[in-house]
Parts: C-alpha cells; structure tokens; sequence
C-alpha cells in the first residue's frame, strides 16, 4: 500500500536511470515497451502530480494499486486514462463543508485500483472531535434558548400594553356610565316635576322615560363591546 500526498516524489529521475540502456541511449520507452518496473515508475510519477483540492488539507489518501491494475493500464490506454481521470476527480472534489467544520479533525480516504474498472472501489472514514461538536452543539442551543426568552419577553410586552389599554378603556367607561347616570337621574328629577305641574296624560311620562331608559342601556351595551374590542 503506498500513500499519496500532495508533495511531487521525484519519480522521473528515476524512471530517467532505468530508461538509460547500457549503450548511453537516452530515448525513453513507450508504455507498451516498458518493463512493469518501469510502468509503476511512471504511473506512480503521473498519480503524484496530480493536485487535491485545498478542502482535503484535513484528509489523507491510501491509494493501492494491485499488480493486475499496473497491467491492465499498461495493456489498455483507455484503461489508465480512466483510472488517471478517476483519481483526479476523487482530488478536485470540494470538502469544504465538512473540513471546515470546527469539530472536524481528520479524514482517510482509502482507494483501490484492481484490473477492471468494476474491482475498483473506495471507502472513507472522518474523526470527529465529540466535545467540540457537544460544544457547539450546546452554543446552538443556548442561541436558540434566547431567542425563545427575547419571543416570550416581546410577547409580554405586547399583552402589558394590551392590558393597559384596556384598563384605561374601562375607566374612561366608567366615567362615561357615571356621566349618563347623571343626565339619566337629572332627567328623571325633571320629569317629575314637569309631572306634578304639567296636566298631561301620565302614561306620556312613563313611556318617555322608559324610552330614555332603553336608550341608556344600549349606550352601556355599546360602550362594553367597545372595552372587549381593544
């Protein structure tokens, strides 16, 4: 199992020693002609150049590649290109929203080339700090604990001011019901004696003042529906 890492190994040079036959050719080898020595030599260089995104700084990768898979590259260019595209995918892909989080420590991404492109698979595994996250798990719900007792506090405000204009409303009642008992007693007080010195029927009085009595308890009711309405 070899492990990968964004830092190049300078694989080329000695690839460049055993490419070098003994009568001093420097002509490098196709892929076809090389040895399988000297075809791990280069793919391992190709693999070593090839980036992580900056979101996997946090993240290890254990790259295995089994004999069948330097192989089947060697024999089948479509293969290696594959395999080469393969890895740089899993590289470029965006980590950030979890490596960012504060409770995230570390990641190994383990990935296995085999001869055929259905015995490749891969795994991950991601080590997580508990008493980071239980910390800002608990600051999550202390800011939601606030934000609760901030609801509760504006909700008191709103019913104190309720109240208040309702009592105010129920004096102001009360002084409206203490003025009309006085026109309604001042009423009364001159209707009988407009009734002692007038000659008219009796039964004109009496309905009058019932009138006004009907009249006075419609106006309380409209003032109390008033008084529920605020």
């Amino acid at each position: 199992m070899k492990v990968s890492t964004t830092n190049t190994y300078d694989y080329q040079s000695v690839l460049f020693n055993k490419l070098v036959s003994s009568n001093k050719t420097t002509e490098v080898k196709s892929t076809q002609d090389m040895t399988i020595e000297e075809y791990k030599a280069y793919i391992d260089d190709k693999i070593s150049k090839i980036p992580f995104h900056v979101s996997h700084r946090k993240i290890k990768e254990y790259l295995t590649i089994s004999d069948e898979g330097y192989w089947a590259m060697k024999e089948d260019p479509e293969y290696e290109k594959w395999v080469l595209n393969h890895i740089r995918e899993n590289r470029s892909v965006d980590m950030s929203f979890m490596t960012n989080n504060p409770s995230y420590l570390s990641g190994e991404d383990y990935e296995f080339i085999g001869g055929t492109k259905e015995s490749c698979h891969g795994e991950g595994y991601n080590n997580w700090d508990s008493r980071i996250k239980k910390r800002c798990e608990e600051k999550e719900a202390e800011r939601k604990r606030q934000r609760e007792k901030q609801i509760r506090k504006a909700r008191k405000r709103a019913l104190d001011k309720q109240y208040f204009l309702k009592q105010e409303g129920i004096r102001d009642l009360y002084k409206r019901i203490a003025n009309k008992r006085k026109e309604y007693s001042r009423y009364l007080n001159e209707s009988s004696l407009k009734k002692e010195k007038a000659e008219r029927p009796k039964s004109i009085n009496v309905t009058a003042i019932r009138s006004y009595e009907s009249s006075f308890v419609m106006d309380m009711i409209r003032e109390m529906d008033k008084i529920g309405n605020v």
